[in-house]
């Protein structure tokens, strides 16, 4: 027991020295031993985690390039670009081109005449910045664009261009007018004097020419760009908003339904931008497709709807580079039914002689053309597509298209709804509708020619469909 053993005699006090030193010694050489184990493993696990990086990076490149292959296989097959005197394939590598490149910054100025002593201060400032051809010469010589149909400009340089330039420091130069122009969009933005909206997005509201006294309903309403430029437009001709008149009031209004109730507060926080313009607007959360009406003699209350639908989206790839590691050929053949159902029930509640725009950010005619030509067959001669081509002043677009194959998903072209009965299983014939197979009737061949499809390469845009019916 320790209480019972002699204590050992204490080492001499040199001999004590040395041990300390020696005990120290070997902790030091423990402690090194460990550091350099420890960063050993460091090294191998970066080594690791740059191993996985670079096999996810291998995979994304291959998803995208497999992406990028099925969109000009399927696209070529559909003969996209062809016109008399061309298969199309040239045009067709200038569509890819162009998805391939950032999108270029566009913005659209409020039209609320309400607030014109605002808008105008705001354009005061920005004006100089906007028509400098200096800022445009540093890239390729191009320069701002103001579309005058939908009271946009669209400036020559991405959102990561902007930003990069605005946060270079040029030797004796304090004012980097890069830096302005960013500054002066995003408090216009938050003001509610600009918004932020690709210009193919605004062609639906822009060509259905909406009037203070309509009553307007945005079917797939967000996440309200679209609602905000319907609303604008109802207050394009009304007085201050601090005049307390009743002409500061119009009596349309715009009804914005969405679906899904998150996205729905996205919808609402937009539309409060437009301040007092806000309280013309009702957002409503239902099912597009069996939106109700109103007491069954007055069902049909709306002058336009706008029926942006749900769509595969591969007009969007500039914006959503990630849609190439993802896109099929099958995602427009599964959204076709929705589409139609979207769209016959915003037409059972259009007023007679009112309209109603189609749209997509689709290049597929499995969403667009077969969409209209299905609604046409329906109605039976009571709707007609518009011919809107005058109003869009020098902004370049194609018309519908008359003629396309309903392919398999290895690009087998069906020849009729009915040869699917006889070449697929009975599950693989669920797959097909059909209404989404061209017509042959002359009369509706003529309405989807008035259809317009916008292609990336012709504006410098986004791809989009739209037709006013």
């Amino acid at each position: 027991h320790p209480l019972y053993m002699e204590s050992a005699p204490e080492p001499p006090p040199g001999k004590r020295r040395r041990s300390k030193h020696l005990h120290q010694q070997t902790v030091k050489k423990e402690r090194k031993k460990d550091s350099k184990r420890r960063r050993s493993e460091a090294h191998q696990r970066a080594l690791a985690d740059a191993a996985v990086l670079d096999e996810e990076r291998n995979e994304s490149k291959s998803a995208m390039e497999a992406g990028l292959a099925a969109f000009e296989g399927y696209y070529r097959a559909q003969r996209l670009c062809a016109s008399k005197d061309s298969n199309g394939d040239e045009e067709l590598g200038e569509v890819i081109k162009a998805l391939l490149r950032p999108l270029p910054i566009a913005f659209r100025v409020s039209q609320d005449a309400r607030r014109s002593l605002q808008i105008t201060a705001a354009l005061d400032q920005g004006m100089p910045l906007l028509e400098d051809e200096s800022m445009s010469a540093q890239f390729a010589g191009e320069t701002s664009v103001y579309w005058k149909w939908c009271h946009a400009w669209q400036l020559p340089f991405n959102d990561r261009a902007l930003k990069e330039s605005a946060g270079l420091e040029k030797d004796g130069d304090d004012d980097n007018k890069f830096a302005t122009l960013r500054a002066w969009l995003t408090k216009g933005t938050d003001d509610g004097v600009l918004a932020r909206q690709e210009i193919a997005s605004m062609m639906p509201v822009a060509l259905l020419d909406i009037a203070p006294s309509h009553a307007v309903l945005d079917m797939c309403a967000s996440p309200g760009s679209k609602t905000t430029q319907a609303l604008e437009a109802i207050y394009s001709r009304h007085g201050n908003e601090d005049d307390g008149n009743e002409r500061a009031w119009p009596s349309g209004f715009v009804v914005a339904n969405e679906l899904d109730a998150e996205r729905s507060y996205v919808l609402a926080k937009r539309c409060a931008s437009l301040r007092s313009a806000s309280g013309s607007c009702m957002i409503t959360c239902h099912r597009a497709q069996i939106f109700p009406g109103a007491a069954a003699d007055t069902s049909r209350i709306f002058d336009r709807i706008i029926c942006d639908v749900p769509c595969s989206g591969d007009g969007t790839f500039r914006k959503y580079r990630d849609k190439w590691r993802h896109w099929h050929p099958h995602q427009g053949r599964q959204l076709h039914s929705l589409q139609v159902q979207i769209a016959l029930r915003a037409l059972a509640i259009l007023k007679v002689g009112g309209q109603l725009s189609y749209s997509t950010c689709s290049l597929n005619p499995m969403e667009d053309e077969s969409v209209v030509a299905a609604l046409l067959l329906v109605c039976a001669g009571a709707v007609e597509v518009v011919d809107v081509r005058g109003r869009l002043g020098g902004f370049s677009t194609r018309p519908g298209m008359t003629s396309w194959h309903v392919l398999t998903d290895d690009l087998q072209v069906l020849p009729s709804y009915a040869a699917t009965k006889k070449t697929l299983t009975k599950e693989q014939t669920k797959r097909y509708r059909a209404t989404m197979w061209p017509p042959s009737a002359p009369w509706i061949t003529d309405n989807l020619r008035r259809c317009q499809r916008l292609l990336p390469h012709l504006n410098n845009t986004g791809g989009f469909f739209v037709g006013i019916l």
